[in-house]
């Protein structure tokens, strides 16, 4: 039963409470729902006086006297004359009666809408993992849902893309490997966005293979330049880029630009983060980014250094982490390391496509460190942190996290 419709068969079970006509059977069905969470609370609410001033304010501008009379002139006409007076007495009762359970149920309902979202304990929360789903913008403004049946194939004038299983390979786009082929080529600009809740993974032209993670994009034009590969990531993404000596691999965010050879590392670039994270896994990557202070800066990583780049002060600090922590996300897995709670709640949400509402400030403060799987439910992981961080988790109805001490 959909919830809509649960909230209807509940009002009109009120509403007969009300008037003194519940049937056995009906009694049964609001007795296993009063027994369910807080819902005996609800009832009491709801059936308080006065609890239908705001709903009978609205219904004042209905004409209920006309819609009656021409019920009743309905009636009449199908009937004899005979059975007029009997009939009318028996179907104006059952009328009245119904009317007052019809009246007495939209109130109800309107009052179960317009309440409060229902916070749920943690034993009621079932919330899946994200999945693979992505959206890709095509230059010709197609915009293709990946997930579709439809989409394993696509072309795009010289661009071949298959789909499938959650990874998107260019094939046969005619690679630009010099003046004369360049100049021949056909370029799209193409959009791979990836919502809250998906990942996908990209293979492009020249082999380089890129893991996108949850609310994220990345723009590319096919086939490549010959003169280099160039990409731009809003979100995150681990890159494994195939070696080309003679044609660097950029990739830009909004605040920096990382340019390699040949090598893997990931990058987080969201908006809302006050920091970009670049980790280097493997190869040797040259990050350029502006300083405030001193204009464009340029430094160099090599494998197991992180480089966190401040986006409000352009302060840059480069550190040797161990980069399983940050890339972990790509092969299933949530890795913190003394990880603010503040933070790990922001990542875990937009894989499990909630909200999070931290109404202790002192919850901030708080730290974890751990290993959890990515691809289970949301209340297995939510239980350990309860019991590892003595925090206490509630999820409203409308997906809003709520954590407190």
């Amino acid at each position: 039963m959909t919830k809509v419709k649960e909230q209807i068969k509940i009002a009109g079970l009120l509403a007969r409470k009300m008037l003194g006509m519940l049937t056995e059977e009906q009694l049964r069905d609001l007795q296993k729902w009063e027994e369910a969470g807080d819902n005996r609370k609800v009832e009491a609410d709801i059936l308080q006086p006065g609890a239908f001033d705001a709903w009978n304010k609205q219904m004042d501008n209905l004409d209920v006297s006309t819609q009656w009379t021409m019920y009743l002139n309905r009636m009449q006409r199908t009937t004899t004359r005979k059975k007029v007076i009997r009939l009318n007495i028996i179907r104006t009762v059952s009328a009245v009666a119904a009317m007052l359970v019809l009246a007495v149920s939209i109130g109800i309902v309107w009052k179960l809408t317009t309440e409060k979202p229902q916070k749920l304990a943690l034993a009621e929360v079932s919330i899946e993992p994200g999945s693979k789903n992505a959206q890709l913008f095509l230059d010709n403004g197609q915009v293709i849902d990946l997930k579709a049946a439809d989409a394993k194939s696509i072309d795009e004038g010289d661009v071949k893309i298959e789909n499938n299983e959650g990874v998107l390979v260019y094939n046969d786009s005619q690679v630009a490997e010099n003046k004369e082929t360049a100049a021949k080529a056909k370029y799209v600009t193409n959009r791979l966005s990836i919502p809250r809740g998906g990942e996908y993974q990209l293979v492009l032209p020249d082999g380089s293979r890129v893991w996108l993670n949850s609310e994220s994009e990345l723009t590319y034009t096919v086939p490549f330049s010959p003169n280099e590969r160039h990409v731009n990531l809003k979100g995150e993404a681990y890159f494994e880029v195939a070696h080309n000596k003679d044609k660097p691999f950029t990739v830009s965010t909004p605040s920096q630009t990382i340019e390699v050879l040949g090598t893997q590392f990931d990058v987080s670039a969201y908006s809302d983060d006050e920091s970009i994270v670049t980790t280097l896994v493997e190869g040797k990557v040259k990050v350029e980014y502006k300083n405030s202070d001193k204009g464009t800066e340029v430094t160099y990583l090599a494998p197991n250094d992180q480089l966190v780049l401040n986006t409000e002060t352009s302060a840059a600090k480069i550190s040797q982490v161990d980069t399983h922590v940050y890339t972990a996300w790509k092969d299933g897995r949530f890795v913190f390391r003394n990880e603010p709670l503040e933070s790990l709640l922001k990542t875990v949400a937009r894989w499990y496509d909630v909200q999070i509402k931290i109404e202790d400030e002192s919850v901030k403060a708080i730290h974890f460190t751990g290993d959890l799987p990515r691809y289970k439910n949301m209340n297995s992981l939510l239980k350990i942190l309860e019991t590892e961080t003595s925090v206490h988790v509630e999820m409203s109805d409308d997906k809003i996290l709520t954590v407190t001490k």
